[in-house]
């Protein structure tokens, strides 16, 4: 059996970090993209250190993977960046470093990418948020990021159709990572949603064979 490829973008902590554990578990041959680095040791794990919001080492990135595939079966796009503050307290840095990150980044990596699609079988698999669709006050900086992602995901999706390549995006709304303590809000963790168990929603979406789920929706525990 051919060994199939995956390619993780934002794999050095996290949901990135679970999903490529996952992923070669699986059986999978991953390629892990982040700027600090991924501590996985497997003999089917490739950490690149790569700077998705610069387009030359996004580049050096393709160049390192076609040394060792000509093609991927699934893309994860998992990097995010967030930070939340009012409009009248965000900084246009900040602003900017949202956009970068969570939409120039994605852009990058999937205009690099195409040479690597493999007809009626690579499946691009994108983390969004619910707000990537519904905004909350003190998140416009992380909502207009995620909205201006689905837009370029939906238009990459119907440019790509004829050849066959799945895109799923899925929206959680609030997972326990250290994002929370990152940002400095306090959140009852009874009611996220555990790494586990996205990734057992992951494990669904990319061995659904028959509805092929388009987006996907989910919220913390009630």
């Amino acid at each position: 059996m051919v060994q199939k490829k995956a390619l993780v973008i934002g794999s050095s902590k996290g949901i990135g970090f679970s999903i490529a554990e996952y992923l070669l578990d699986e059986g999978f041959c991953v390629f892990g993209a982040s700027r600090s680095g991924t501590p996985i040791e497997h003999g089917n794990f490739f950490d690149i250190t790569t700077d998705i919001t610069k387009e030359k080492s996004v580049e050096n990135l393709f160049e390192e993977i076609s040394l060792m595939t000509p093609g991927i079966e699934l893309v994860v796009l998992s990097a995010g960046f967030c930070f939340v503050d009012p409009v009248i307290e965000t900084a246009s840095s900040d602003f900017l470093n949202h956009l970068m990150t969570n939409t120039l980044g994605p852009f990058l990596i999937l205009k690099h990418l195409h040479p690597f699609l493999i007809q009626n079988k690579t499946h691009i698999v994108s983390l969004s948020s619910e707000m990537g669709k519904t905004a909350e006050a003190g998140w416009s900086a992380y909502s207009a990021s995620k909205f201006a992602l689905e837009g370029l995901l939906e238009s990459c999706e119907k440019e790509w159709k004829e050849l066959g390549i799945r895109f799923t995006t899925l929206r959680p709304w609030a997972i326990d990572t250290h994002r929370w303590e990152n940002l400095g809000i306090e959140v009852d963790k009874n009611k996220l949603m555990s790494k586990e168990e996205f990734v057992d929603i992951f494990s669904l979406i990319i061995n659904d064979k028959k509805s092929w789920i388009k987006n996907l929706n989910f919220q913390t525990h009630a």
